[in-house]
């Protein structure tokens, strides 16, 4: 193997010596996180025609998914990881004050914050079976998928906060 090949594969993997428990970690946060945010999902009585409405409306996103519930639950636990891999990996957690889960619970919010925006206006259409509804229902149908992403997107934050502790570098209680 000449040197060139030796320093390309070199970079594709953990050196000896470094820590794979934040890989790990971020892993195992991201899946038991989506996997809390899908059964919360469930529990929550959502005026979207599916059982579990963050499936069906992030399914709704892509083209070639249609209705496909599983489509939805696999995209739903990879967009968690990835997000679970940039509250580990990035800076964010360092600077907020507390124990680790109240890092965790920041993450969720802000999280909160960019599910609805996108989320949100995707399941106007599905308040009311498609039919006109009053003002008052379509508030109250509005709210309730708004309390269902943020409490399923709080409750994710929770998990990869607990799951992920800070290292010695940030800030403690």
């Amino acid at each position: 193997m000449s040197d060139r090949t030796a320093h390309a594969s070199e970079g594709l993997r953990y050196s000896r010596g470094e820590d794979v428990r934040p890989l790990l970690g971020a892993l195992v946060g991201g899946v038991l996180g989506a996997s809390l945010a899908l059964v919360i999902d469930r529990l929550v009585p959502s005026p979207a025609p599916s059982d579990m409405m963050l499936p069906a409306l992030v399914s709704s996103l892509l083209p070639f998914a249609g209705e496909g519930l599983s489509v939805g639950v696999l995209l739903v636990m990879v967009l968690a990881v990835l997000s679970a891999l940039v509250f580990v990996y990035g800076q964010f957690r360092r600077f907020v004050p507390g124990p680790p889960w109240a890092a965790g619970v920041a993450w969720g919010v802000l999280m909160a914050v960019a599910a609805a925006s996108a989320l949100a206006p995707l399941a106007a259409p599905s308040i009311g079976g498609g039919e006109v509804v009053s003002l008052a229902a379509a508030l109250v149908g509005g709210l309730s998928v708004l309390f269902e992403i943020v409490i399923g997107a709080v409750a994710f934050g929770f998990v990869v906060g607990v799951v992920n502790p800070r290292s010695n570098g940030g800030p403690s209680k």
